[in-house]
């Protein structure tokens, strides 16, 4: 799955390639609010991300511009 082809890039670049998160565009006339599917995606990266010690990045594009969004795992 992804989850290994990342494990597999960044072993075969030494660590300098890292996965940092996912970006994606919302249709025309559309807010660049987060989708509940946005919510639930972020929230696994960053479940992912946190073994690298990383918070998960999401980017979402949009006619009024771009958003950020930025989260940690939650701690069990």
């Amino acid at each position: 799955g992804v989850g290994e082809e990342l494990i597999r890039i960044s072993k075969l670049t030494g660590g300098r390639v890292i996965y940092l998160g996912e970006w994606h565009s919302h249709p025309p006339n559309c807010s660049t609010s987060m989708s509940t599917r946005d919510e639930i995606l972020l929230s696994q990266i960053a479940d992912f991300q946190a073994a690298e010690g990383f918070p998960a990045l999401m980017l979402i594009v949009g006619d009024s511009g771009v958003q950020v969004y930025l989260q940690e795992a939650l701690d069990d």
